[in-house]
């Protein structure tokens, strides 16, 4: 018995040695999953996982934590995949609007995280307008009120037809204004699956009627109505 102890002894000596000290565990590769707009260069940097080092002598709790730093990234994994590759795999935040903050614009994802400065007409993203922004920090959710409720809107909308607004005003009521400059009347921000269904189609209606359209009336989404610009420019 006491000769089985020794030779364990030994096994675990010798395993340690080879996991802690054999070149085959040195770290190769790190190999970067999930990311399309932050780069590959900026998640290793963060991560700061040493190439040459022992796979199982790095911390990889603390290069996730590093990682979450970043403002873009929502979820970080990162673990080992011997003998000699860490893995990292990121999900990043997607920005759904922008939002009026000192000194410009921020880009907000669906929880209105402050991810990155934007810019009107380059990003993309509608602007959400009425709201009083309070605090504004890159990587922290930007508070104002009005935010919420913008951020609802869109969130139930859906991204086919937010891909067609510039802008999404929030106050007594919603209003939506398209890219080509359609002013849409949401009333309050409720039924808006219901009103994301309608809108599609009866723009694409109004835009092939030939005739100038001041505004359209969706607060009650089954009983749309149009107001047409008169002859002159008159509504």
């Amino acid at each position: 018995m006491r000769l089985a102890r020794v030779i364990l002894a030994l096994l675990l000596v010798f395993v340690a040695y080879v996991l802690f000290r054999s070149p085959l565990f040195q770290i190769q590769r790190v190999l970067v999953q999930g990311n399309s707009t932050v780069g590959r260069a900026e998640i290793e940097e963060s991560a700061a996982v040493p190439l040459g080092r022992n796979i199982f002598e790095v911390d990889l709790r603390q290069a996730r934590e590093r990682l979450l730093t970043i403002p873009m990234l929502k979820d970080v994994e990162v673990y080992r995949r011997l003998p000699s590759t860490v893995v990292i795999r990121v999900v990043e935040r997607i920005p759904v609007a922008l939002v009026p903050v000192p000194g410009g614009f921020a880009e907000v994802d669906d929880e209105g995280i402050f991810l990155r400065r934007g810019a009107v007409g380059t990003s993309g993203l509608p602007v959400l307008t009425g709201i009083r922004v309070a605090a504004a920090e890159p990587g922290r959710p930007v508070e104002g009120s009005g935010l919420r409720e913008g951020l609802s809107v869109i969130r139930g909308l859906g991204p086919r037809v937010v891909s067609e607004l510039s802008e999404v005003h929030v106050g007594h009521q919603v209003l939506l204004y398209t890219l080509d400059g359609i002013e849409v009347r949401l009333g309050l921000p409720v039924d808006l699956e219901a009103k994301g269904r309608v809108l599609p189609g009866l723009l694409v209606a109004l835009r092939s009627g030939g005739k100038r359209v001041c505004y359209v009336d969706l607060s009650v989404p089954d009983r749309p109505a149009v107001k047409y610009f008169e002859e002159g420019g008159q509504p």
